[in-house]
């Protein structure tokens, strides 16, 4: 990713420079934000559902616990 100094000095850029200065990354879930040509909410929202749905396929179990309890606790 990037270091505190480095985030903080493109927190308010705009998303190409931003994306120009996380280009050096090597992490693998950054290639999809690279992917993009813009970085706006529905993009947001459309990799967190995608996320989500690989945590639930991969630990089942323990979505179900979690939901669970939070139900309980309500």
């Amino acid at each position: 990713m990037m270091t505190i100094e480095d985030n903080a000095g493109n927190q308010n850029d705009p998303f190409g420079k931003k994306k120009a200065a996380f280009d050096e990354s090597k992490l693998r879930m950054l290639d999809e934000i690279f992917e993009n040509k813009e970085w706006n909410e529905a993009t947001i929202d459309e990799r967190e559902r995608r996320i989500l749905n690989v945590i639930q396929e991969r630990w089942p179990d323990e979505v179900a616990r979690q939901k669970e309890e939070s139900t309980l606790s309500a």
